[in-house]
């Protein structure tokens, strides 16, 4: 049974959080760099602690010059492969 707080979707939060974290130091980007140019707090999305909205994660995938598409199906792979 699971805890009243606990995430029914843990591994896809993790995958999202370590993409989002991958694109950025693959770009060379601080977190604050990221907060200037997008005015979106990157780091708490990072910590796990907030949850992003499509709009946010659409946001940053223009930012990082990926496509939704890309971003999905680089997702799915990792969560298949258990990363």
């Amino acid at each position: 049974m699971r805890r009243k707080n606990e995430r029914y979707n843990e591994p896809v939060v993790r995958g999202v959080v370590a993409q989002l974290r991958e694109l950025r130091h693959a770009r060379n980007l601080s977190q604050k760099q990221v907060f200037t140019d997008t005015d979106i707090n990157i780091g708490r999305i990072e910590s796990g602690r907030g949850n992003i909205s499509v709009s946010t994660l659409a946001n940053l995938c223009a930012y990082y010059g990926i496509p939704l598409r890309e971003f999905f199906e680089r997702l799915e792979a990792g969560i298949a492969s258990g990363e």
